[in-house]
């Protein structure tokens, strides 16, 4: 019996059916180590939509892994259901770490690794980097803080008078003020004074660097700036100071042009120790990375325990180095201020002898620098290291200058007043803004009720000020949220990435690189922008630390979200340790 087409039934497919074909699907696309940890569909008539999130070995390729998946999903669901399946929304919601760091591995079984090759071949010399600019949070969140709590409360104050009630006091007093007092008075004067100088603040925030406490080191790969903390660098110079034999303390201070380190002797030749001592810190300063190398300044003090044999110092001869190391006590018990550093001027002949050397040298060192800094320059060039700020702190800096400059302005002319403030000059200003200065108020009352008088005014005033208050509430938002997106778009549309999956999975690259006690990777920004923070170890090369984590950890995550750059900005911390040590 045939039954008409018009009688016939239809076929339904359930959501969850096509839920588990489509992650079964999912399943059968995916590469060795990866696993389907959820999914969803729903279905509209004849066309479906699925949804996948997959787990997918770390640092494997995930947009190609995720498009690949896609594939599979799409045409095995449409297959098996016979419903059309318009787009697949793959989502990669973790990454699983290799227990072998896949940062030293990435070609074929038994091939070298990249930083295998590297080592082999020779490290890449570290070019000078561009400077990490501070982008002034604190600076910018206090700023639109007080901007907003004062737009809030004249903003509130306006709209309960135009509603009927009374104006606030504070207004008041505030206007009767400005109504009675004009730039000829004292206060005003040092109001604006006070203001000006908190426009040269502002402005100084805008335009300078900042990061004081942080050196600046070389970038080993593009995109890529790193910062050494001036106190990890003190004290990776101490433990190599420290580690010298004959040396049972030493104190240092690293700032940006000179590294003074003082070292005390307790056992030794006091001359030998200062040789050895000045080899090994200078080695760890060149192990720092530092983008600029810090002139080594050593002082010597010597200090003997109670009874312990005197050893006299070497017989240098004079003239071979400006410091030298002195002890003309007697024998018998001495105390830990016995021995001391003294910086001796040379005589007349000394100083004659190395200034003629020193003019023998001098245009073969100017050429030898000239020639080194174009080629540091050339390097630079190639590398594509460009000062680059990120956009919150092009923001912040922007809109602090402009507030910076506004107040400069204004608290200059209240300050002048009617120009008697000049001194010689004030007779140069012009006659009618001295009258108008001398006899004018800061707020006239006439022309206010004028403008009140119009229509427009009020919800003019009430319109400007609701939108200078989302600004400043904006602003400061802008602060204090540091995370970027949820998901990272990979370059296939429909593909996403898990932003704190990936976070998390570069953290523990990072960590399994040698000398890094501790780690934290955080991307954010539009386009993303990786902030890296790597505490090592006193014992630790900055500079190697740096070196293998852009080879590994930033070269993988490139490759894992398969773009051509992303932006990284490290900075290396010491860990502290406070340890007893054994004289």
């Amino acid at each position: 019996m045939t039954v008409p087409a018009g009688e016939r039934g239809t076929t339904t497919v359930a959501p969850r059916a096509v839920r588990r074909i489509a992650e079964r699907a999912a399943a059968e696309a995916l590469p060795d180590g990866g696993a389907v940890t959820r999914g969803s569909a729903t279905v509209r008539g004849a066309s479906a939509r699925i949804a996948v999130d997959v787990r997918l070995p770390y640092p494997l390729r995930a947009d190609e892994a995720a498009q690949r998946v896609r594939e599979r999903a799409e045409a095995r669901t449409a297959a098996l259901t016979g419903l059309s399946v318009p787009r697949a929304a793959i989502r990669v919601d973790a990454l699983t770490v290799a227990a072998a760091p896949a940062m030293v591995t990435h070609g074929a079984p038994g091939a070298p690794g990249v930083l295998e090759a590297v080592e082999a071949v020779g490290a890449p010399e570290m070019v000078p980097g561009p400077r990490i600019r501070a982008e002034r949070r604190v600076p910018s969140a206090v700023l639109a803080v007080a901007g907003a709590v004062a737009c809030w409360l004249v903003l509130a104050d306006v709209v309960t008078v135009r509603l009927g009630g009374a104006p606030a006091g504070w207004r008041t007093a505030v206007l009767d003020w400005a109504a009675a007092h004009g730039p000829a008075d004292s206060a005003v004067r040092v109001g604006g004074a006070v203001a000006a100088l908190a426009g040269v603040w502002l402005l100084g925030c805008a335009l300078l660097p900042g990061a004081r406490r942080r050196l600046r080191m070389g970038a080993p790969a593009p995109e890529l700036r790193a910062q050494l903390d001036r106190t990890a660098a003190a004290r990776i110079l101490r433990e190599r100071a420290l580690g010298v034999s004959g040396v049972v303390g030493a104190r240092v201070g690293v700032r940006r042009r000179r590294a003074r380190v003082r070292v005390v002797v307790g056992y030794g030749d006091p001359e030998e120790v200062r040789s050895e001592a000045v080899r090994v810190l200078n080695a760890g300063l060149a192990e720092l990375g530092l983008a600029r190398t810090p002139v080594l300044r050593i002082g010597v003090q010597v200090r003997r325990d109670a009874g312990a044999e005197a050893i006299e110092p070497s017989t240098a001869t004079p003239g071979t180095d400006r410091h030298e190391v002195r002890d003309s006590l007697p024998d018998g018990p001495r105390d830990g201020r016995q021995g001391g550093l003294r910086n001796e001027r040379e005589d007349g002949l000394r100083d004659e002898l190395r200034g003629d050397g020193r003019r023998e040298r001098r245009g073969g060192w100017r050429s030898d620098r000239l020639r080194q800094d174009g080629r540091r320059r050339v390097l630079r060039e190639r590398a594509g290291c460009v000062p680059v700020i990120g956009s919150r702190g092009v923001v912040n800096r922007a809109l602090l200058g402009t507030v910076g400059l506004a107040l400069l302005a204004g608290g200059v002319l209240l300050a002048v007043g009617d120009g008697s403030g000049l001194g010689r000059i004030g007779r140069d200003v012009p006659a009618r803004w001295a009258e108008r200065a001398a006899d004018g108020v800061l707020l006239d009352r006439d022309g206010l009720a004028r403008l009140r008088e119009n229509g427009w005014w009020t919800p003019a005033v009430i319109g400007a000020l609701i939108l200078v208050l989302a600004l400043f509430v904006r602003w400061f938002a802008l602060q204090v949220s540091a995370s970027g997106p949820r998901w990272v778009d990979l370059r296939a549309p429909g593909l996403t990435l898990r932003r704190r999956t990936w976070e998390r999975a570069m953290t523990e690259q990072a960590v399994a690189v040698e000398g890094v006690a501790r780690a934290r990777v955080r991307l954010s920004g539009r386009p993303l922008r990786a902030a890296v923070t790597l505490v090592v170890e006193p014992e630790a090369r900055p500079a190697e630390v740096v070196r293998r984590v852009a080879a590994g950890m930033v070269t993988d995550a490139r490759r894992c979200a398969g773009v051509r750059g992303l932006p990284t900005d490290v900075r290396v911390r010491v860990a502290n340790r406070r340890e007893r040590r054994t004289r």
